[in-house]
């Protein structure tokens, strides 16, 4: 898989430093995926979903650290901390061209699952409305992308 315009390249104690100020641990496969790519977007840059109704572009993943314009850390601390939008331990890390977002969970109930968070879908009594499954594996979201071209 080919990424372009990444940030700065993480070490695994960016990543524990993350893992610790957001309270979280990321499955192993997404610390390896940030470890390689940190941020920046797919070549395959669409999603195809399974039931067939068609495909979602990804504008951008989220940098875990070093990008001025905001990261999977901070994503992560103002809308699930302080805002309450978005379920706990339900982290951001990818946005569409509509500001939903491809997100992972590190909770223990679902850990390691990939859902689709639609803004559209917000109810502020229901957090986990919003949530769309899509897969178990971070490895398997990314064989999911394509290049519509």
């Amino acid at each position: 898989m080919v990424f372009n315009e990444t940030n700065m390249k993480l070490t695994e104690s960016d990543i524990i430093e993350v893992e610790k100020s957001i309270r979280v641990g990321f499955p192993d496969e997404f610390k390896s995926h940030y470890l390689e790519f940190n941020g920046g977007y797919p070549e395959r840059r669409y999603y195809k979903w399974d039931n067939d109704e068609g495909f979602t572009r990804i504008n951008s993943f989220l940098a875990m650290k070093y990008d001025q314009f905001g990261t999977l850390e901070n994503g992560y601390k103002n809308l699930s901390l302080l805002e309450a939008v978005v379920p706990i331990g339900i982290i951001q890390f990818a946005m569409d061209d509509f500001g939903n977002s491809f997100c992972i969970s590190a909770r223990e109930k679902d850990y390691g699952y990939i859902y689709y968070y639609d803004n559209d879908k917000y109810d502020t009594q229901d957090k986990e409305a919003c949530l769309i499954f899509l897969c178990k594996r971070f490895n398997d979201f990314l064989n999911c992308l394509v290049d519509t071209n």
